[in-house]
């Protein structure tokens, strides 16, 4: 998963409360998303002085793109629980709105992860992709 830091810190995976590693779920959605042949890189960066996450635009974790294909894809990247919030923060979001209208073959999609699996079997992690289509709200907003 990528060289060892100081003090067993790696890119991607932070501890719970029992100490043991969990991958967040941009590293669960870039890896996805390089299986399936996209390039992808992380677009959020920390700001230690305001102890905080900022994303591009407001709500891009990831962008990412295939060879030979034409567009970009912006993706936020979360748990299951939180796609709804997301896409609402996606929606109130004014440059979201540019993002789509005015960029040619751009595109947005909240990944939210889950486990899921038959009872008493081993789970395993999927996405559920949900993505944001031009609405009519955000048109009228926009002076075209």
């Amino acid at each position: 998963m990528g060289r060892i830091h100081a003090e067993g810190w790696r890119p991607g995976v932070g501890r719970t409360h029992l100490g043991r590693d969990a991958v967040t779920p941009t590293a669960r959605t870039l890896a996805a998303l390089r299986a399936q042949g996209y390039i992808a890189a992380v677009t959020e960066k920390w700001i230690p002085q305001m102890k905080r996450r900022v994303d591009l635009f407001g709500c891009i974790d990831i962008l990412a793109f295939q060879p030979n294909v034409p567009g970009v894809l912006g993706i936020q990247a979360t748990t299951a629980a939180h796609v709804s919030e997301r896409m609402e923060k996606a929606k109130a979001e004014p440059r979201m709105a540019q993002w789509l209208v005015y960029g040619m073959g751009r595109r947005f999609a909240v990944w939210g992860w889950r486990k899921i699996g038959p009872r008493g079997k081993r789970k395993k992690w999927e996405p559920i992709v949900k993505d944001l289509e031009l609405w009519e709200p955000i048109v009228k907003d926009l002076e075209l």
